[in-house]
């Protein structure tokens, strides 16, 4: 292997180590790709906030609070559905909480998910639903300017620091618009951080594709390739 290519593997191996954990930050953003709601990361060019479709698990500080918190929020560009269209979602799953190796285990805590106003919210079931639960309520989206809410998540029967994993889908009130693909948000509330970024890095490698995973596999095919030439 020349030193060219043997850098150009570095590279990739590192840009996908580092983003496993730095990726997850800020809110989760969406926009409507070919009719469907596909979520990603919030990025800012200079010019102004813009969602990179594509990511699906994001993490979450409870920082309100012991058990308390209001991150991540959802963000959507000006434009990305009509005036007055909700955006709402649906738990998928049951909460689960990590148990230092895995997130198999489902949790005795639920959570309860509410909106800014305290008028309406959802909690995660006790077990996994036989069909998505709809929280029943969701952000309007604005006349002009960008989407920018956060909703209140609360661990009800708290008994002390712990990380979730909570499973939800995107919906929308627009018509003809496709629900998006599931994600996943790991919450941390007031345990140690290393343990978080171990309960993200699992998540992405057990419930969907690791960052960077695909280019690597296409990567070293193209080097078997010219190594049999």
């Amino acid at each position: 292997m020349n030193k060219v290519t043997s850098s150009i593997l570095v590279a990739v191996a590192a840009a996908s180590m580092t983003g496993g954990v730095l990726a997850h930050g800020g809110d989760i953003g969406f926009k409507i790709v070919g009719g469907s709601l596909k979520v990603g990361e919030v990025l800012d060019n200079g010019f102004g906030e813009f969602v990179q479709p594509g990511e699906r698990v994001f993490g979450g500080e409870m920082l309100i609070s012991d058990g308390v918190g209001d991150e991540p929020g959802f963000f959507a560009q000006a434009g990305t559905l009509g005036s007055g269209e909700l955006i709402s979602f649906n738990v998928r799953k049951a909460l689960r909480v990590w148990n230092g190796m895995d997130f198999n285990t489902i949790a005795s805590e639920t959570m309860r998910i509410e909106n800014p106003a305290g008028t309406a919210f959802v909690d995660t079931p006790f077990a996994d639903p036989s069909s998505p639960i709809a929280a029943g309520w969701g952000f309007s989206f604005p006349g002009s300017g960008d989407l920018d809410d956060h909703p209140i998540y609360y661990v009800n029967g708290r008994t002390g620091p712990g990380i979730y994993l909570l499973e939800l889908e995107l919906t929308t009130t627009q018509a003809g618009i496709i629900n998006s693909p599931s994600f996943w948000v790991v919450f941390n509330d007031g345990a140690d951080d290393t343990q978080h970024d171990a309960a993200i890095d699992w998540t992405e490698e057990n419930l969907v594709p690791a960052p960077g995973a695909a280019g690597m596999l296409a990567f070293g095919g193209l080097i078997a390739l010219r190594r049999r030439r």
